[in-house]
């Protein structure tokens, strides 16, 4: 037994022996050279980061002569990938119409130091990287933002949580946002939420080629090893040149990837950082951007290329979640969308950087005035100086572009007057936005030309955003009920104002009604079954009644609470006044419960209402035509007014 145990010692050792030689051996063999390592250029300049390391970066000035604009700075792709010099000549033409452009190699890569461990290199260094280099090294109080493929992770994570410091944002190529959120059974999936528009026809390289060229099989076996143990043990088990040189040269082959026509190749140039991919392509502690994305008001440019190897709904997620953002398909493009679309690459940032600025405060059409809430002041203020309410167009699904009002702290009412035969009603309308912003044209006016086409007048409600009432707060990554629910006072208020006009107006008082899309159907929840007023009597208006006598929400939110319950705050009983509901159960925004949750509360009470649940139709849809069933709401809210709301008074707007 003993001489077993002594044979199989010396077998073992032998094998472990062999293994050690040909691990050393493996790291004897040299990293062929394949591409040239990138050198400095003559315009290579250098920033000196506070963590000691420094920043290579290209500074693209205007000529003398020409105005000078907002600061424009852009972010390559990667982790690991480098300023190619054809994007500094590209974006030239940038810097002639008057942009400073600083292009800069994230550290890591590039003309840029590498660090010592492979794990200082992470997702928020570069963000951190991104701050230092705006509020200190450039020192413009905001800039715009061009950030591509994973720099355009960067950049929007950044302008997530920098809003005050970036004008704008111009996403190229972007890389699927991270981190991932979970799509098992409690969200649905990216291509399911965002499928690709049948106007769009891609054409991304094929599977296999693009698996093949960039695995990391195919890299050296030492270089292999040395990824393995920068992620286990956080070291550098070969020379940053020998790993980046095997890096360039699985570059040189997988650009074919990048390009519709792999003639447009152009050569690789030699920067690559390998390190840098081990620490920046980690996300597990990284904050979810998400919810700060959506309270982004600035405008947001995402660009995509026909044979683009990101799936559609990775890269439009962006323009879904900003609100302020509009995505233009580029065809004949790849991912590197200058590579075969320079001129129009170009253009397209430009012709969106000189935009007009957003207007300071909404307006309605001429021949429509607005009225002000609160002449004394809306109550329950903040402290500090007024918000500055702007407008902004919203260009993300064809069909449904939008006008957008942000940071509204002067609530209004606009009146729109009964066209043909007046019919004594009014209704008051909420827009929608999530209690973040107001869809104050597809949620607000367009209804109103509706409503007032039928002989009722419409009112249109601007009520206080952000903020005014329950939402998703990214501080605290939860949902808030605020302490004063500011969009529900004005809310009540515009009933009472309309109340009191409502002889002026040629309408009776017990036949004024509310509609609300989104978050405004969850107003009109509020208004219809919270009896007590909101906010403290101002004069004597207040001392009308605040109840609407019909209601419809369309496609509600918010009410439906965590665990599948219906908002508690709401007071269900006889008193709520009829009331229409309609969603479909594939919104994506705002699920089937919320309808639901309600409709039965409303039926245990004995309450008279009407529910119209569709198969498919989405959300924010409005009055724009969707090609399905639901684009009929508003022919059953006619029918629905005439043979059910209107019938009688015997919902009374005095009942309490």
């Amino acid at each position: 037994m003993t001489r077993w145990r002594r044979r199989l010692f010396r077998i073992g050792s032998a094998v472990v022996g062999l293994l050690g030689l040909a691990v050393i051996l493996v790291f004897l063999l040299p990293v062929p050279v394949t591409v040239a390592p990138l050198q400095p250029r003559a315009d290579t300049r250098y920033w000196k980061m506070e963590g000691g390391y420094r920043i290579a970066y290209t500074l693209l000035t205007p000529p003398r002569g020409v105005a000078a604009r907002i600061p424009v700075v852009f972010l390559h792709g990667g982790p690991g990938g480098y300023l190619h010099s054809s994007i500094i000549h590209v974006l030239q033409p940038l810097a002639d119409a008057g942009y400073p452009v600083y292009l800069y190699d994230q550290h890591g890569s590039g003309l840029s130091d590498r660090l010592d461990r492979p794990k200082a290199s992470g997702f928020a260094d570069q963000i951190d990287d991104l701050d230092e280099i705006v509020s200190q090294r450039i020192g413009a109080p905001r800039v715009a933002l061009i950030g591509h493929s994973h720099g355009a992770r960067i950049a929007a994570h950044f302008a997530a949580s920098h809003p005050a410091q970036v004008a704008a944002l111009v996403l190229s190529s972007p890389g699927n946002l991270e981190p991932s959120v979970d799509d098992g059974n409690t969200h649905p999936t990216l291509e399911a939420t965002y499928p690709v528009p049948a106007s769009l026809h891609f054409q991304p390289p094929d599977a296999e080629q693009y698996g093949h060229d960039t695995a990391l099989s195919a890299m050296p076996p030492k270089v292999i090893l040395a990824q393995a143990a920068a992620m286990a043990f956080d070291i550098k088990l070969v020379t940053d040149a020998q790993a980046d040189a095997a890096l360039n040269t699985l570059a040189a082959g997988f650009t074919r990837n990048m390009v519709c026509d792999p003639a447009n190749v152009q050569a690789e140039e030699g920067g690559a950082g390998f390190y840098v991919r081990t620490g920046a392509n980690w996300f597990a502690d990284v904050e979810d951007p998400r919810p700060r994305m959506r309270q982004f008001t600035s405008p947001v440019l995402v660009l995509q290329g026909q044979c683009d190897f990101v799936p559609y709904a990775e890269a439009y997620e962006y323009a879904a979640l900003f609100p302020n953002a509009q995505y233009r398909f580029i065809e004949r493009a790849g991912h590197l969308i200058w590579w075969e679309q320079s001129g129009r690459y170009a253009a397209a940032i430009i012709d969106f950087l000189a935009a007009p600025t957003p207007d300071t405060g909404w307006t309605p059409a001429d021949g429509h005035a607005q009225q002000v809430l609160w002449p004394d002041g809306a109550p329950d203020m903040p402290e500090g100086p007024p918000r500055t309410e702007t407008v902004f167009n919203v260009d993300k699904v064809p069909g449904r572009e939008y006008t957008g009002i942000a940071e509204v702290s002067t609530p209004t009412i606009t009146v729109f007057p009964a066209r043909g035969e007046p019919k004594g009603t009014a209704i008051i309308v909420f827009p929608g936005g999530g209690f973040r912003i107001l869809a104050i044209d597809i949620e607000g006016t367009e209804i109103c030309d509706w409503i007032t086409s039928r002989g009722i007048a419409c009112v249109l409600l601007k009520y206080r955003v952000p903020g005014g009432n329950h939402h998703w707060d990214s501080d605290c990554r939860c949902h808030i009920t605020p302490p004063m629910p500011l969009a529900l006072q004005d809310a009540q208020r515009a009933i009472r104002m309309v109340r009191a006009q409502a002889a002026s107006l040629g309408v009776a008082a017990d036949r004024i009604g509310v509609l609300g899309f989104s978050a405004g159907g969850y107003l009109v929840a509020q208004v219809s079954t919270i009896r007590e007023s909101a906010y403290v009597p101002q004069d004597a208006v207040d001392q009308l009644s605040s109840r609407p006598d019909f209601a419809i929400a369309l496609y509600p939110g918010h009410l439906c609470r965590a665990g599948g319950v219906l908002d508690p705050s709401l007071t269900i009983g006889p008193h709520v006044p009829p009331t229409f509901l309609l969603q479909a159960w594939d919104d994506p925004v705002d699920d089937i419960c919320n309808s639901t949750l309600y409709a039965r509360a409303l039926d245990a009470a004995g309450v008279s209402a009407e529910v119209h649940l569709f198969a498919s139709g989405g959300h924010a849809f409005g009055l724009r035509p969707t090609g399905q069933a639901i684009s009929d709401w508003p022919t059953l809210v006619e029918r629905w007014l005439q043979t059910s709301a209107l019938r009688s008074s015997s919902h009374a707007a005095s009942a309490q």
